[in-house]
């Protein structure tokens, strides 16, 4: 269906089609797929990340070893946690392993997350444990001092927030957009912010076409 639709649009309108998904091996598959529809050469398959990483390249926001590895990113994230020791000490967060951090810090960058109180409803709005305040207050705290040490480390993103940035350029970008029409597939795996930017990516009188299971989604009513 999203072949089809991206092959419409292109054809009724003469103008370039994004027909962008999560992951790099539904890329392969839906380019399979095109090859055998004879997609229009107005139509572009792309996973999000390479999608966003060339728009920030051709902004100048993009260099060599930019992005930090996942590796690394635990590590950081790690050095993080264990830096804000005494602030967990007499919480249940304490118990957590490093990985839910990780995860937690994901969620954050993916909901643009400002402050405790929006955290807090998030996560009673996306089932498993709920936090207090004052523990997702401790929580947004480290994500932060992992942003610190990454930048420290000489890396301006992580796979999860690059969307952010993405979105805040395009809002200050005057310039003509490159696609008319954007095409998600799969939306179901998408953060809030990055659909906020493909929003931002179109031409004003563009369009975006959005297909995805909304029962298997995890960022809940953050994704209306």
């Amino acid at each position: 269906m999203a072949i089809l639709r991206a092959r419409y649009l292109a054809e009724l309108t003469q103008q370039r089609v994004l027909l962008v998904t999560f992951n790099k091996t539904l890329v392969t598959y839906l380019k399979a797929l095109a090859a055998d529809q004879q997609l229009p050469s107005l139509v572009r398959v792309e996973n999000y990340h390479l999608f966003a990483r060339g728009y920030l390249k051709s902004r100048g926001l993009m260099k060599y070893n930019d992005i930090v590895d996942s590796n690394l990113r635990q590590r950081l994230i790690k050095h993080a946690v264990d830096n804000m020791h005494s602030s967990i000490q007499g919480s249940q967060l304490q118990y957590m392993p490093t990985e839910f951090f990780a995860e937690e810090s994901k969620w954050i960058a993916g909901s643009a997350i400002q402050n405790r109180t929006d955290y807090a409803l998030l996560r009673q709005g996306a089932g498993g444990a709920t936090w207090s305040e004052s523990e997702c207050e401790i929580i947004l705290q480290i994500h932060q001092h992992y942003l610190q040490l990454r930048t420290q480390q000489g890396y301006r993103y992580d796979w999860d927030d690059i969307a952010l940035t993405v979105e805040k350029v395009f809002v200050d970008d005057n310039m003509p957009r490159l696609y008319h029409h954007i095409v998600i597939d799969e939306g179901q795996d998408f953060t809030p912010a990055m659909l906020r930017s493909l929003v931002q990516a179109i031409a004003p009188d563009g369009s975006l076409t959005f297909f995805g299971d909304m029962a298997q989604q995890i960022y809940g009513n953050r994704v209306s």
